[in-house]
């Protein structure tokens, strides 16, 4: 299965979980992960008032987030290409965006929360420090599934039958990284249904949520 990981803004504004990611990468050069392009973007325009409005939004004090440091780790990882930018744009009637809308936010916050919620929803992975991205795309529409640790592994030993010889890849060691781990898409279904025993269609917005 194609499990494509992307890295919530929070786990690159942590102070903590930057630097865990940031020798896990070094170690993983072949690994590819995806990350909010409207978070880049923003990083890239005004470094001093994004870290104000992040921390604010992610209440993660400025005292923990290096914002060069970060910006600097993406940099980096893209020219190493084991990161990509990650756009989702609405363009379909009826799409969600608005909803994703917080008067008192900035939108760029709209913006990232929007791409998360959008790679999250179609491709696989997305691994957060925090679990407000999350309350964000529930209060947004979604839907979130949420299941205990046990379920999870349970889930993963029924799905996936891996040699336990063989090394912990990049995505099994960012999980670990991280605080809150969400799975939609085609890897939700396949995920929970041996464990379940029914057909759950993981579309308009679903996925696990859980806290490793």
């Amino acid at each position: 299965m194609d499990e494509r990981v992307m890295l919530e803004a929070s786990m690159l504004l942590h102070r903590d979980s930057l630097n865990q990611l940031r020798c896990l990468a070094q170690a993983e050069l072949s690994s590819r992960y995806y990350i909010s392009d409207a978070f880049v973007r923003m990083l890239e325009l005004d470094l001093q008032s994004t870290v104000n409005i992040l921390s604010h939004y992610y209440d993660i004090s400025t005292q923990l987030i290096d914002g060069n440091t970060a910006l600097q780790f993406i940099k980096e990882s893209e020219r190493r290409q084991s990161l990509n930018r990650y756009r989702h744009i609405p363009t379909e009637p009826g799409n969600m965006y608005a909803e994703f809308s917080i008067p008192q936010e900035s939108e760029w916050i709209t913006q990232i929360v929007f791409e998360e919620w959008g790679f999250l929803t179609t491709q696989s992975w997305l691994l957060a420090k925090v679990r407000k991205p999350f309350d964000h795309m529930i209060e947004a529409g979604a839907t979130a599934i949420e299941i205990s640790k046990k379920t999870m592994e349970k889930a993963i030993r029924t799905t996936v039958k891996k040699d336990p010889t063989l090394d912990l890849s990049f995505k099994d060691k960012a999980v670990a990284v991280a605080k809150w781990v969400a799975v939609g898409g085609s890897s939700a279904s396949s995920l929970i249904e041996p464990v379940t025993g029914a057909v759950i269609s993981f579309a308009a917005g679903m996925f696990l949520l859980y806290d490793p």
